[in-house]
């Protein structure tokens, strides 16, 4: 399904980076030349370049006076990396992270230092790719007229609170970076401040002053990108869209921020050994629910690593209650409950293993 694509090279999923397959426009399985995530974009380059040496001349051959502007696109390039497998990586940038000396989070009981070397190669990688992209939209003149996003679906637990992977709900796992450039404000980066965590949560129920180079201290969730987007773009958003559209802070007009980011977990791949629950993530608090009730509550600004599980203290019941009750408002508003995993699987008919989970070969079917 191309979902309204011109172009497009895919694959369902598959994390063999330096041997991923992909499809184009048949059903001949094609592989990525080396690591993917280099040539997915060196070919996200060539689409760039090719398409404006197309739009530089009209139909008879002659130069076009055409703008950038005059020929909108949306181009997403969706790296693996950093995903699993960590050591699925150049050399070259492995051997930037000696795993001796990769620095370990506090609250990491049992590191993996391979694991988490090889997660920084990825990232570094990654980096490199990301300016490569950049340099080709500055020098087909795309930059200034382009909304430049850069974001992940999710984190990775690397070992902190003796968890790994993902569909947790501690900071490793939801948070995520969400960089964005926009033409109207990428020229104000040197007049832009920095506000330290603690400013950000004084601040967090004031207009956001969303200049280039800011950090925007209020939650934002992955179902606001789409309809923030369309904002920025001038394209009306749909009424059944959940996210909110942000554009008029990005832009510094209006805070249009969330009080909180929902969070959620409806039925974990058993190889994680987790539960439902359902949660938020306010600028200074996580608090979540698990079927048995409130699970956990952390201050997030006076405990950055989530050691100090506050939930049921009695010292921190109004807070507890207060955030139950916007956990509860949030869920009221998507129609949400916390139920059984078996409920949702049943309902949208999963295979189950024997655990009450959904296989992981189920969920990613292997290539081939």
């Amino acid at each position: 399904r191309r979902q309204g694509f011109d172009f497009w090279a895919v694959g369902n999923c598959t994390h063999d980076y330096m041997h991923s397959l992909y499809y184009r426009d048949s059903e001949a399985p094609l592989y990525w030349n080396g690591y993917d995530a280099e040539a997915q974009t060196s070919l996200a380059i060539e689409y760039l370049r090719t398409r404006g040496r197309a739009q530089s001349r009209d139909w008879k051959g002659s130069p076009s006076r055409d703008r950038a502007s005059d020929r909108p696109f949306a181009l997403v390039l969706s790296w693996g990396p950093p995903h699993n497998p960590y050591e699925a990586v150049p050399d070259r940038y492995l051997d930037l992270y000696p795993p001796e000396e990769v620095e370990v989070r506090p609250n990491c009981p049992d590191p993996v230092r391979t694991d988490l070397a090889g997660y920084h190669a990825h990232i570094t990688a990654l980096d490199d790719q990301l300016a490569r992209l950049g340099g080709v939209l500055e020098e087909q003149g795309l930059m200034d007229e382009t909304i430049f996003v850069y974001t992940s679906d999710h984190g990775d637990m690397l070992g902190s609170q003796d968890r790994q992977r993902k569909q947790h709900p501690w900071d490793e796992s939801i948070r995520v970076p969400f960089v964005m450039r926009c033409p109207d404000q990428a020229d104000r980066a040197d007049q832009a401040d920095q506000a330290d965590q603690a400013d950000q949560a004084d601040q967090a129920d004031q207009a956001v002053q969303a200049h280039a180079g800011l950090r925007i201290g209020t939650p934002f969730n992955v179902v606001d990108i789409m309809p923030t987007l369309l904002g920025l773009a001038g394209i009306p958003v749909p009424d059944t869209c959940e996210g909110r559209d942000h554009a008029p802070a990005v832009r510094g007009e209006a805070f249009t921020g969330n009080e909180a980011a929902y969070i959620m977990s409806i039925a974990p791949f058993s190889e994680y050994r987790g539960q439902p629950w359902r949660g938020i993530r306010t600028t200074g608090h996580t608090y979540v629910r698990n079927l048995d009730g409130p699970w956990l509550l952390y201050d997030n600004l006076e405990d950055p690593c989530q050691l100090s599980n506050l939930a049921g203290r009695e010292e921190h019941a109004g807070l507890q209650r207060r955030l139950d009750g916007m956990l509860q408002q949030e869920m009221a508003r998507r129609g949400d409950a916390l139920l059984p995993a078996g409920h949702y699987l049943e309902r949208f008919g999963y295979e189950v293993n024997d655990a009450g989970a959904v296989p992981y070969e189920t969920a990613v079917p292997p290539p081939g």
